[in-house]
């Protein structure tokens, strides 16, 4: 199958002679071949397998980059192999039924695609490799891990932005557009969160003593982060809502909406909101510990402003 995807790349490069200038002309020859190869459900599914073995080999790729530098850091479980990549290209296509558009509007058809497998692949990445970050600020003293580290997060934030960038440039805003923008936008997001929070455990390591706030301040970060995602999501909403009183709707462009609101809105204000809640539960219990340090069950804790972890413990007898 992967031949039926490899075999007329090869003949396009045999065919012309092709010469990049630049890193746009090779997206341009990327988009071509993908252009030219999807004319029959064989050779879209031969493209998508391609998609998935160029996905896996990129995820591999950044995990054995990131191998020298997470000594410390927690194994990986969330390796990934492509498959998604190549679902959504497939369910894409399918959508706009590709293989029957004419060259030109194919072009345009594609280049929507492939800029959301690339932001599907790039989130990924990006989740490999935050562990990773955090291990180094608070175990490793290893100046090249730290810059290996941190180039691949510089590439995590430019490549989203920049794609970002030129969608926006070149094609009308809709309300599909500004759903695929605000993911694209939200992993340069959350990789600028991502270096913050790692730049707050590298000055506590240097320190001679804890930082005493060192919690709250990582769970503000996380808390503006993720207001700042909610933030993207609403302006979608209203792109939506602008395209409703506007005449220009679909009963697909209420289905993505209804999506969208659900897993991009109200899940965040729903987690936000049991974020909020079992901090106030923590919050009560410090204080109840440092003026009464009497025995407690199902004993909870915040650690470095992450997820609350349970434990079942008898204090004093178990010092936190």
């Amino acid at each position: 199958m992967l031949d039926q995807f490899l075999m007329p790349i090869y003949f396009q490069i045999q065919e012309k002679n092709y010469e990049f200038s630049g890193i746009g002309d090779l997206f341009i020859f990327i988009l071509l071949i993908f252009t030219k190869i999807c004319i029959s459900p064989l050779t879209l599914i031969a493209s998508c397998v391609g998609v998935m073995t160029m996905s896996n080999l990129a995820i591999r790729l950044t995990d054995l980059y990131l191998a020298s530098c997470k000594r410390h850091a927690p194994a990986n479980r969330i390796m990934s192999s492509g498959v998604t990549e190549a679902v959504v290209m497939f369910i894409l296509a399918l959508q706009v039924d590709l293989i029957d558009l004419k060259i030109a509007e194919r072009a345009g058809a594609m280049s929507i695609i492939l800029y959301i497998v690339a932001a599907s692949l790039l989130q990924t990445l990006l989740e490999i490799t935050h562990p990773v970050l955090l291990a180094l600020a608070a175990s490793s003293k290893d100046l090249v891990s730290h810059v290996k580290v941190l180039i691949l997060c510089a590439i995590l934030f430019a490549i989203p932005a920049y794609m970002s960038y030129l969608l926006i440039s070149t094609i009308e805003l809709d309300l599909w557009t500004m759903v695929v923008v605000s993911s694209s936008v939200m992993t340069s997001i959350q990789v600028v969160g991502h270096l913050i929070h790692y730049g707050l455990y590298l000055y506590d390591t240097f320190r001679s003593e804890p930082m005493e706030t060192l919690d709250d301040t990582v769970y503000y970060l996380k808390s503006i982060v993720h207001s700042i995602e909610l933030m993207s999501a609403l302006i979608v909403v209203c792109a939506g809502l602008k395209e409703f009183y506007s005449g220009q709707w679909s009963f697909l462009n209420s289905f993505v909406l209804v999506i969208h609101c659900y897993f991009n809105v109200w899940v965040r204000i729903k987690n936000g909101w049991r974020s909020f809640l079992l901090r106030q539960v923590i919050i009560s219990f410090n204080y109840q510990w440092e003026n009464n340090p009497v025995a407690f069950f199902n004993d909870c804790y915040y650690y470095c402003g992450n997820d609350v972890i349970i434990v079942n413990a008898r204090l004093p007898n178990v010092l936190h």
